[in-house]
């Protein structure tokens, strides 16, 4: 008892009380509940201890020690005001807003002249208004403002209510913002549980982000304490499809049946549209398959997809190059491969990809020699003369008479097929062709039959000589040479 204590624990009780107002005045929060604790276990029966000790657990944001020693303040002394007031704010704090106007009532029965109840009461009605008018704006799907009341108004004035920061968790999903959303509900998890409420909520903002696992388990145990909870029903169900078709997919994948891979992919981007990075995946995953059944324009218009949705998906962007270079537009696949080194570029594979396309891309800007002749690029010496042969005949400029503009596209023909010939038939040149040398280097020395007339080296093919019944062709009036005259029977 109080009564009974000497002048001396008295005063050393209220000592400590000082150096808690001191360090408490100074932000040093924790020091000061040590110094009204020490003090408390001189005098526990001080109300004025046990309320500047709630002052500093308010500070701490330790509204429940708070509340605790605001209520022992009251049971010692009913008339200190200042318990009912702290122990109000305490209430409000944590948005027990019924609780908080009934302490600042209780003030103003001590003391009806307290300006601080009266507007701190003031305060709580607009608190209430809000809440209700936030709770219409989330039903009407007005997200942007919900979310401006909540963050502005009922959260701070009540930073740790669990359900004000449920509604701004609801808010964030309607604006999409998951990542923020899920974590205030994690939050919320920690200091108040695991009710149905905020299970369903993270549980939501985590199928947006595409962890399905981890929504599963949020969903199942709403299940598990309500059954009857129907949203999570419907998401679980809509979670447990996506799953089973991205799941069937790769193991179709896997198996080589890339169509049957193809179906389940298009089966779970039916599902639903508003789970970016997943249907990314499904997207990028489809392509994968398309490619492996040649079909490179849909490979590409789905890694397109899923780069939409998901900007940084390296692995898309790759895709995507890689079904450019397989439809010769290279110039597509370098700005892939420009943009993926940039994301990585401490990939090697990458950047080696990057010049073996570029090679490509110069290659396709010159003439293709070997489509020219008809022949692939493994032709050998004697196939390319005898698709030189074949072709010089099939574009000699004397078989295609029968339109000015005919005539024209065999003389130029004509004159690509003998540059072509004279590239391939020369092992060093067709080495420097084979490796993207440009023909300006390539025909640097040796034999230049690009530039040379071409009816000379048909002539050299066919001989001076004249069959009965060929049809003249005189190379110096069609091709700008002056060689005599061949004639060449075309049957």
């Amino acid at each position: 008892m109080a009564a009974s204590l000497s002048p001396e624990d008295l005063a050393k009780a209220e000592q400590f009380k000082t150096q808690g107002n001191e360090s408490y005045k100074n932000g040093r929060y924790q020091e000061a509940i040590k110094c009204y604790s020490s003090a408390i276990q001189i005098n526990e029966n001080s109300a004025p201890y046990y309320s500047n000790r709630a002052a500093a657990y308010l500070m701490m944001k330790n509204y429940k020690d708070a509340t605790r020693d605001c209520m022992k303040s009251i049971a010692l002394d009913p008339s200190f005001v200042k318990a009912y007031i702290r122990c109000g704010k305490s209430h409000l704090a944590v948005g027990e807003l019924k609780q908080a106007r009934k302490q600042f009532q209780q003030a103003l029965s001590v003391d009806p002249s307290c300006a601080e109840a009266k507007e701190e009461i003031k305060n709580i009605d607009t608190l209430e208004k809000d809440s209700d008018r936030c709770t219409e704006l989330l039903r009407r799907e007005q997200y942007g403002l919900a979310l401006h009341t909540v963050t502005n108004s009922l959260l701070k004035q009540c930073p740790e209510c669990a359900d004000f920061k449920l509604m701004k968790a609801r808010a964030l999903i309607g604006l999409k913002q998951y990542d923020e959303a899920s974590s205030i509900c994690s939050e919320v998890m920690q200091r108040d549980g695991s009710s149905t409420d905020v299970l369903f909520l993270r549980g939501k903002a985590l199928f947006h982000l595409s962890n399905m696992s981890a929504a599963s388990k949020h969903l199942q145990e709403v299940l598990r304490q309500d059954p009857d909870h129907s949203e999570s029903r419907i998401l679980l169900k809509k979670v447990k499809a996506l799953e089973s078709s991205k799941n069937e997919g790769n193991e179709f994948f896997r198996c080589g049946k890339n169509q049957e891979a193809i179906d389940a992919y298009s089966q779970g981007i039916a599902v639903d549209a508003n789970v970016p990075e997943f249907m990314a995946t499904l997207y990028c995953n489809r392509a994968a398959a398309a490619m492996k059944l040649s079909r490179f324009k849909e490979a590409v218009d789905d890694c397109s997809k899923a780069l939409e949705l998901n900007p940084t998906y390296t692995k898309a962007l790759s895709r995507r190059a890689a079904a450019y270079r397989s439809m010769g537009e290279y110039e597509a696949a370098v700005r892939d491969l420009e943009k993926l080194a940039q994301m990585d570029d401490v990939n090697s594979e990458v950047l080696q990809t990057l010049r073996q396309v570029k090679l490509e891309l110069k290659k396709s800007k010159r003439k293709d020699f070997y489509k020219i002749l008809g022949i692939t690029q493994s032709a050998d010496d004697d196939e390319i003369r005898k698709a030189y042969k074949l072709m010089a005949l099939k574009w000699h400029p004397d078989k295609n008479q029968e339109s000015p503009e005919a005539k024209e596209t065999a003389e130029k023909m004509f004159k690509d097929v003998a540059e072509a010939y004279s590239i391939l038939s020369d092992p060093a040149k067709r080495r420097r062709y084979d490796a993207g040398a440009d023909l300006e280097e390539i025909e640097q020395g040796g034999p230049n039959f690009g530039g040379a007339d071409p009816s000379q080296l048909f002539q050299m093919f066919f001989g001076g000589g004249g069959g009965g019944g060929g049809v003249p062709f005189g190379y110096g009036s069609h091709c700008g040479g002056h060689g005599p005259g061949v004639r060449v029977h075309f049957g």
